[in-house]
């Protein structure tokens, strides 16, 4: 018998074992934009008569924000189309927060695309939250994404859009976003899911 044989053994258990914790090797949070630099800004899709900018105002984490103008329409919104981090199975849930100064409540959809998603209301992530004035914390289980879509559960290792919108709005309307991440939730040291 040659040595290699326990060798490679002992190196396909090793990499078993990795593969097991590679949800701990995540980080406990990460952001899909944080609003901090211009450059955040170019993760955003643009459309004719939206306008972003940073803001010092309504701001959860770091310095800015992001201060969305929306103009009045059937869905006026902010899309984020290039996640940083497209596989969302490593953590426990989505979290943004969102602001308006208005005197209202607002509707907000939280839309969520996986890579098979298109334009098919049934075939995506569809999340309707409430927005009261001020400073409002988002807090969406990745179960609950998985499992929005009316006619198949979402791919969410492969999610690759999000879209934050307002549903017919007849005048323009000002939201403020900051802190927008995926957390895992707090665990006692050595404990697993």
């Amino acid at each position: 018998m040659t040595r290699t044989g326990p060798v490679l053994l002992l190196a396909a258990l090793l990499i078993g074992a990795a593969a097991l914790c590679l949800d701990d090797l995540s980080p406990d949070a990460v952001h899909i934009n944080d609003f901090e630099t211009s450059g955040d800004l170019d993760g955003i899709e643009w459309k004719c008569r939206t306008w972003f900018e940073l803001s010092d105002r309504h701001v959860a984490s770091g310095a800015h924000s992001l201060m969305a103008d929306l103009p009045p329409g059937k869905y006026p919104g902010i899309t984020f189309p290039d996640l940083p981090v497209r596989n969302w199975n490593p953590y426990d849930r989505l979290s943004i927060q969102v602001a308006h100064d208005g005197e209202e409540d607002l509707m907000l959809v939280v839309r969520i695309d996986d890579a098979d998603s298109g334009y098919d209301y049934g075939q995506r992530a569809n999340l309707y939250v409430r927005i009261r004035p001020g400073p409002n914390r988002i807090e969406v289980p990745i179960a609950r994404i998985r499992e929005s879509p009316s006619r198949r559960p979402l791919d969410t290792a492969n999610i690759n859009r999000v879209i934050l919108f307002l549903y017919n709005t007849s005048q323009r309307q000002v939201l403020y976003l900051d802190d927008f991440k995926l957390e895992k939730k707090q665990r006692w040291p050595g404990t697993r899911r």
